[in-house]
């Protein structure tokens, strides 16, 4: 059995900022697991939904600079021993431009200029989680147009898995 854990390196942000988050997959069974691991940070990134406590409005993580398909690497594959983990960082310095945008009335192309690099002040609840599909941005360069392609894994279905955390922005 496989758990998703989100942290952050500090416990709250000044608004606009963007959080450093890192990720954890650690294997809670008495069995080894192989995890399909393709664009891991990307599909993090991409399902990143932060949910403001007070307020009601919530933002989403969207690509503004798509980039050709990586082909496959050796890192593909999490091989996890039982009570190993794997850990590593969201890195936001990354080709794909990912930025916040409202998750509410947007149009249908959401311009970058839409967008904000970190969230305003308040409270949030930050939702991620891991499937076997990747939705890959491939659409215009500084829009993000909904042009996404999906790539499924082909071994056999991977768990779902998912994390919260809860984040404060102060104004």
């Amino acid at each position: 059995m496989l758990q998703l854990t989100l942290s952050s390196a500090k416990a709250s942000y000044q608004a606009g900022e963007m959080p450093m988050l890192s990720y954890k997959i650690t294997n809670q069974g008495d069995q080894p697991v192989v995890y399909w691991a393709y664009l891991l940070d990307y599909r993090l990134k991409a399902s990143l939904v932060a949910d403001n406590q007070g307020k009601g409005s919530s933002f989403e993580l969207q690509p503004f600079h798509p980039q050709p398909w990586p082909g496959p690497q050796f890192t593909d594959t999490l091989n996890l021993a039982p009570g190993a983990h794997w850990q590593a960082p969201l890195l936001w310095n990354d080709p794909y431009g990912f930025a916040f945008v409202q998750r509410h009335s947007q149009p249908p192309v959401i311009p970058i200029t839409y967008s904000r690099p970190g969230l305003p002040a308040g409270q949030y609840r930050l939702r991620v989680y891991l499937s076997d599909t990747v939705a890959y941005y491939v659409g215009e360069d500084q829009l993000f147009d909904r042009r996404l392609e999906t790539r499924k894994h082909d071994k056999g279905q991977a768990p779902v898995l998912e994390a919260e955390l809860l984040l404060g922005f102060a104004g």
